[in-house]
Order: C-alpha cells, then structure tokens, then sequence
C-alpha cells in the first residue's frame, strides 16, 4: 500500500486528513440529481496527451533533446507511480514511500517493452494498465502475467467511449474513469460489466466540484484510495482524497523530493 507521506511533504497533515473515507464506492458526480454534461462523439475518437507540448531540440549537431518536466501521463504499478512526459517518450519512477524518483529511461522500456511508440494517458484499473498512444491505439499490460495485449484502436478497446479523446484515466475498484481530450469531462468504464456511465463535468461534478485545478492531463490512484490529479499542462497537482475533500494546488517542482525530470543524466 502507498503511503501518502512523501507526495508532498509541507502538506503533510493535510494529506494524512484526505486519506480517510476514500475506500470504493466513493461518488465522483455531484450529488442532489445534478444534469451531466455531455459531449459529442462525431467521427473515431483520438487520444491526446497532456500537456500537449513535445521536446524541443537544444541547438544542432546531435545536441541532447531538452524534454519539459511536466506530467503528461501517469499510472500505478506495484509500489510506485510511473511519470510519463508530455511528449509520452520518456517515463520515471516515482516511490512515494521515500519521495525519490529513478532517472528517465525511454518509453520503450517501459514494462520491458512496450509495443506502441509513445504514451499519452494511462490508468490501471482491477490488475491492468490501459496505455494510449498518441494516433489512438491503446494496448492493455496485465501487471500479473507481464504481457501486453496487441495494440488496437481506442474505440475496439473501450467500445461506445461517450467522450472525445482521452487526455488521462486512473482506475477506481472495477471502474475506469476516463477524461476527455481537454481534461474538462469524464466518465467512468465499469471492467466488469462493460458499461458506460454518463458524461459529467470535472469542474462541477466531480467530488461534487470545488477541485482547486479546471482540467485533469494525467490522474493515477494512489494506495489509500486517494487520486493524484494533474493539471492540463502537467504542471500542477492536487490530491482528491475522498467524501468531496480536494487538496490544493501545488506546483509540480514540490512533488516528492523535487528532483523530477526527464531528462537525459550521465549514464542514461
């Protein structure tokens, strides 16, 4: 189980407080019969990650690739959370029992190869990792047998996908909930039943609103049950730790230790 200690540690009293009443079956639409919002779906859907920005080079003649240290992806794995950068090329552990983070590797090391070529929202939900590349292919890891399944297109692996795009997803009991492309709607995929729920709005429905961030690039579920969400740009986070309780807003420099990056280190 993660513990929550070192997501940030000014915060830490805050965060031990969240941590309560975030088991299963908590509800992320605004309660009182609220109206979901919805969304079309004209046309095969795409995914797009956040952050929306690639690695820009650094000068010519082979020079190193500057990547930017924002979070465009993220999911859980056994005992860490893996990072992915805006550009879904480059990924990092992060232990958030310690608050250290491994250097950067490429993304095709990810869990020992991955079979698409970049990552630009992932989730994992009930033993599996739901990884989506940027021309919406989406490949399923399952974390018991360490095997991918075959890419195939968004809409084969999550069928009647009720939003446009997806910019990220975290995984809750049997459900996967699914952002839109702009991060601002979602709904939730039940693993088990292969149902959708209907469309809500992020900013006014989701812990019953007041979230101190307007749209989610990357979320991932942390081992109490509380969600780390990301902003749009992967530049800033919140905990949403249940019962309609959000964190603020930090900066993603005061994540864990601060040393996040993505970048290339002696011996990468």
């Amino acid at each position: 189980m993660f513990e929550t200690t070192y997501i940030h540690a000014i915060s830490l009293s805050t965060l031990l407080a969240l941590s309560a009443g975030c088991a299963g079956g908590d509800d992320f639409s605004a309660a009182g019969g609220s109206s979901p919002s919805t969304t079309g779906s004209g046309g095969a859907p795409t995914t797009s990650g956040g952050g929306g920005q690639g690695p820009s080079a650094t000068g010519g003649g082979g020079d190193p690739v500057a990547y930017r240290d924002a979070v465009g992806a993220a999911y859980a794995g056994e005992g860490r959370l893996v990072l992915i950068d805006p550009s879904g090329t480059r990924s990092s552990s992060y232990n958030p029992n310690t608050g250290a983070f491994e250097s950067a590797d490429d993304i095709d090391e990810l869990e020992g190869g991955l079979p698409i070529a970049d990552v630009v929202a992932a989730g994992t939900v009930d033993g599996e990792t739901y990884l989506f590349d940027a021309m919406g292919q989406v490949t399923v890891y399952d974390r018991g047998q360490g095997t991918f399944s075959v890419p195939d297109d968004l809409d084969e692996v999550l069928e009647d996908i009720p939003v446009t795009g997806v910019s990220a997803t975290f995984g809750l009991g049997t459900q996967l909930f699914v952002f839109n492309e702009g991060g601002t709607s979602y709904a939730a995929y039940d693993t088990s039943s292969q149902t959708w729920s209907p469309v809500y709005s992020f900013t006014t429905d989701f812990g019953g609103g007041g979230a101190p961030i307007a749209s989610v690039g990357a979320a991932a579920t942390l081992g109490d049950g509380s969600i780390l969400l990301f902003d749009r740009r992967g530049a800033e986070y919140c905990i949403y730790g249940g019962n309609g309780t959000f964190s603020d807003d930090f900066d993603l420099s005061e994540l864990g230790d601060g040393t996040l990056s993505f970048n290339e280190t002696a011996g990468d």
